[in-house]
């Protein structure tokens, strides 16, 4: 039998939504319903080599916490860690070392 393991709070999270839209987000919690995260951002091709670039998920408004409705999400799995290092200078300012 197979236990499916949580993501732990501040895990780097890519979510795949029922949209085709893709997120890049801190992991914060879980319930029967949804699926809690901070500071989502969207994803974006930028070149065509398939480059990502992010930006706000919500363009005009305030989005620290976001309950993500479970039924309008695909996947949520572990983001690549290029992609996760990116996201956090991108929320932070903080330059990680490579």
């Amino acid at each position: 039998m197979l236990i499916k393991k949580s993501h732990r709070e501040g895990d780097v999270v890519s979510v795949k939504l029922t949209n085709d839209g893709e997120l890049l987000a801190r992991f914060e919690s879980d319930n029967a319903d949804t699926v809690t995260v901070s500071k989502p951002m969207r994803v974006v091709i930028v070149d065509r080599a398939g480059n990502i670039g992010l930006i706000p998920w919500i363009n005009t408004g305030v989005c620290n916490m976001v309950d993500l409705p479970k039924t309008q999400i695909i996947v949520c799995v572990p983001a690549i860690q290029d992609y996760a290092d990116q996201y956090i200078e991108g929320t932070t300012g903080i330059a990680l070392a490579k």
